[in-house]
C-alpha cells in the first residue's frame, strides 16, 4: 500500500456512518430540478417503493458471496446516493464498488454491506414520514 492509500478498517467504517443525525439530504435534487415538487416526490417515491428490493439483494448476495452482484448494486446504487444525499453511506457504496470490482479486501465486505442495509433503511423511513401523504 502507498502512502495515498487510505486504510479501510471496520473502525474506520464505523466511525464513517456514525455522525449523521439526518440521512437524506435533497438539496441536489432540488437544485437539479429547479424545486419541481410533484417530479421530487415522484422520485422519492420510485426509491422507497424500490429500496426494499435493493435491501434484500444486497443481503443475499452478501450471504452468498456474489461479488459481481455486489459490484453491480454498488453502482446502480451510486446516482440514488448522490441525487438524495445519502452522504452517510456514500463511502460505503464507493468501497464495495471498487474492491468487489478489484476482488479486494472482500473481508470487509460485511461491514460495509450492512452499513449500507442500513443507511438505504434509515433513508427509507425518514423519506416515507416526511413525504407521507397529508391527512
Amino acid at each position: 500500500m502507498n502512502s495515498n492509500d487510505t486504510a479501510l478498517t471496520n473502525s474506520t467504517i464505523q466511525k464513517m456512518t456514525s455522525t449523521c443525525t439526518k440521512v437524506t439530504n435533497l438539496s441536489a435534487l432540488e437544485t437539479m430540478l429547479n424545486g419541481d415538487k410533484e417530479v421530487i416526490v415522484s422520485l422519492v417515491n420510485v426509491f422507497i417503493s424500490e429500496s426494499s428490493q435493493t435491501i434484500s439483494d444486497f443481503e443475499a448476495s452478501l450471504t452468498n458471496k456474489n461479488w459481481e452482484s455486489l459490484y453491480h448494486l454498488a453502482h446502480k446504487l451510486r446516482p440514488s446516493v448522490e441525487y438524495l444525499g445519502l452522504y452517510c453511506i456514500q463511502k460505503q457504496v464507493e468501497q464495495v464498488e471498487e474492491l468487489t470490482r478489484k476482488r479486494e479486501k472482500l473481508d470487509l465486505m460485511p461491514d460495509l454491506v450492512n452499513d449500507i442495509i442500513n443507511g438505504l433503511s434509515a433513508a427509507q423511513n425518514e423519506l416515507k414520514e416526511e413525504f407521507a401523504p397529508e391527512a
